[in-house]
């Protein structure tokens, strides 16, 4: 199959781990990440068909349907957050 017979759906950006020590983790950028993701798909010809990217102390719980291409993605709050909402994406 061609690349570009494919269709990306792309996710990311929290910072899950935000409790950790800084000295910890290498440096980060989830704007230079996504734009990373975003130029590679282009340049290979593949359509973001969509996407949820930020840059908090969130993170996703991502369900995937292999057979349709259905994904459902919940925003999961740190410990002592409020609670975030979900929304999902289809085909």
């Amino acid at each position: 199959m061609a690349p570009t017979a494919c269709r990306a759906k792309i996710f990311g950006g929290g910072n899950m781990f935000s409790a950790r020590p800084r000295r910890l983790e290498p440096p980060r950028s989830d704007a230079a990440t996504a734009r990373a993701a975003r130029s590679l798909l282009q340049e290979h010809g593949i359509e973001i068909e969509s996407e949820s990217l930020f840059g908090d102390e969130t993170h996703r719980q991502i369900a995937f349907d292999v057979e349709t291409g259905h994904v459902w993605a919940r925003q999961v709050s740190p410990p002592g957050a409020p609670a975030a909402g979900g929304k999902g994406s289809t085909p």
